[in-house]
């Protein structure tokens, strides 16, 4: 699904990591109790793209399961020089963190893994990296492989822009990557009211700029039900446009196959 922005100013200016100065104030920090009450209920296809070429799928289910909420994520990238599988699990009660488990594999070539080391945390045989999230009373540990657990942050929330927690006023959330379990902050700042192209329509949405300490920046769009509907990462030219579940679930099969690196790592689904 094609999204594009209804104004002239170009998104997809560079911006380097670590050339904005992050301003950590620690006394905006949101509860995550009153985080993330009201996820939005259903499956959600993404489709990335990086300069119009597809990349990758991103898929998110989400479920009520008694008082809980059951957020189900999975997500296939194949990049130049690197690819991922990924699958991750939240149980949110009462709209309160209580476990979180993830695990990704992926594959980087030598140059990739070089130029840009941050972006491949694995080892030379891809094996899946995990994450575990658990809440104990009102603690949170958090163990990554088999490492020692460690106490968290009360009110740290897994990286998932689906989670209401990246929308309202302005604030900062300190996020666990999915992928490594690396604790970082993010600025959100509310943009306010945008129309987005969508095909053939134009629908009313809300804009957000998230910035994190390491100067990366995002914007994202959220539709009237608060559902997440594009991303642009700032810098790497790559976009999350939701698409429809149909047809991501008939591309996705092919998507994998035609992957050399995907269908290479250890414990790739589909």
């Amino acid at each position: 699904m094609a999204h594009r922005r209804n104004h002239e100013r170009n998104t997809k200016a560079w911006i380097t990591p670590g050339s904005l100065l992050f301003v950590c104030i620690t006394s905006l920090f949101v509860s995550g109790t009153a985080l993330s009450q009201d996820w939005p209920l259903g499956t959600f296809y993404y489709e990335i793209t990086r300069s119009n070429d597809q990349i990758g799928i991103h898929k998110i289910v989400s479920k009520r399961q008694g008082e809980d909420v059951v957020v189900e994520t999975e997500e296939w990238v194949d990049d130049t020089g690197y690819c991922r599988a990924s699958k991750r699990r939240e149980l949110w009660r009462h709209g309160t963190l209580t476990a979180f488990d993830s695990s990704t594999a992926g594959s980087c070539s030598i140059f990739v893994r070089m130029a840009r080391p941050s972006v491949c945390p694995w080892d030379e045989f891809g094996d899946p990296i995990t994450v575990s999230v658990v809440r104990k009373e009102k603690v949170l540990f958090k163990t990554v492989g088999s490492e020692k657990s460690q106490q968290i942050s009360a009110e740290a929330v897994p990286t998932n822009f689906l989670n209401p927690a990246f929308r309202g006023s302005d604030h900062i959330v300190q996020v666990i990557s999915p992928i490594t379990g690396e604790l970082k902050s993010m600025i959100i700042s509310n943009k306010g009211v945008e129309h987005l192209s969508i095909g053939n329509t134009s629908e009313k949405t809300e804009r957000y700029l998230v910035q994190d300490q390491d100067g990366h920046n995002r914007e994202l769009w959220y539709d009237s039900r608060g559902v997440w509907i594009q991303m642009l990462l700032h810098g790497d030219a790559v976009t999350f446009a939701a698409a429809s579940p149909a047809k991501m679930e008939s591309e996705l099969p092919s998507f994998v196959r035609r992957s050399d690196c995907l269908r290479k790592l250890p414990h790739h689904t589909k």
